[in-house]
């Protein structure tokens, strides 16, 4: 398995990905058609540009590619809020991939990354169950907030 920055040709398999798994581990959104498009966007400027626009602001932003004998097999698309924070804002693996340790592999990557005292951030959906494990497996503390949908997790690098 190679992991490497995401490129212009990685896009569809992100979105197909997306939409396949949006009831489950996404918003349900991203099946609407005319959201699909600013996804599609969101993608090109992090890819491009390396920032991701939001309602809010636009913030620095990076996608990986985990890839088996040159086809993508798992994603993951960060955003840093801060200088010293980072949001691990998706992270996918095609299902018969799962269970070969491409996420964690994704995760621990971007990880090494960063410097001490530096804060990595996830927000999981409740189903999210293989998600949560690993990150708890990799140091993640969680908690959980009203109305439950979510559990956020919480990391410093030491």
């Amino acid at each position: 398995m190679k992991i490497r920055h995401a490129t212009h040709t990685d896009d569809r398999f992100i979105l197909e990905f997306l939409v396949r798994n949006a009831r489950d581990h996404f918003n349900p959104v991203f099946l609407l058609k005319n959201f699909q498009a600013g996804l599609i966007e969101q993608f090109k400027r992090t890819i491009n540009d390396g920032v991701c626009p939001m309602p809010d602001k636009e913030y620095p932003s990076s996608l990986q590619v985990a890839e088996i004998r040159g086809v993508p097999v798992g994603f993951m698309w960060n955003l840093q809020r801060t200088k010293n924070e980072t949001e691990i804002y998706m992270v996918g693996v095609a299902v018969e991939h799962r269970k070969k340790g491409i996420s964690e592999a994704l995760l621990k990557n971007e990880l090494s990354k960063f410097k001490s005292g530096h804060k990595v951030t996830s927000r999981v959906k409740r189903k999210s169950l293989a998600m949560k494990h690993i990150l708890k497996k990799l140091g993640f503390a969680g908690k959980f907030y009203f109305p439950y949908r979510s559990q956020n997790f919480q990391l410093e690098i030491s």
